[in-house]
């Protein structure tokens, strides 16, 4: 294969979730996670961030719990003190104790970020957050 055509091809594989590019609104608002991210569709778990003590198994284990979920999608709006507005200061979410990057078997990439309230979903097709559930 010639240079260009895997550099064409490396490119094509490229994701952006940094910047809203959806010019048709955000699809992901009230559906459920599953909806969004299927658990069984999770190919690998990348921990980027865990301000916690505990071993990174317990914290992998922990946004696996996390993503479990039925729960319906929010603005990311609804949690602003973890997800402040786009354009904001880099490390402006400093709430966050776990930040992710979910690889699923088809290949998509969602950011994930979380504090002890929220969990926020960032992809491609959209982003959402919702509450955790209470013990």
């Amino acid at each position: 294969m010639s240079m260009l055509l895997l550099s064409a091809m490396a490119f094509a594989q490229d994701v952006d979730l940094a910047k809203r590019h959806r010019a048709d609104g955000n699809p992901w608002i009230g559906k459920t996670v599953p909806d969004v991210l299927p658990v069984d569709q999770i190919e690998r778990i990348v921990l980027t961030r865990a301000i916690t003590s505990a071993p990174p198994d317990i914290d992998l284990g922990n946004i696996r719990r996390m993503l479990d979920s039925t729960r319906t999608l929010q603005p990311r709006s609804a949690a602003a003190s973890l997800m402040p507005p786009l354009g904001g200061a880099l490390g402006k979410n400093s709430e966050a104790i776990w930040e992710a990057l979910i690889l699923t078997r088809a290949g998509e990439a969602i950011r994930f970020v979380a504090d002890n309230e929220w969990i926020c979903l960032i992809g491609t097709a959209g982003e959402g957050c919702y509450r955790q559930a209470r013990d």
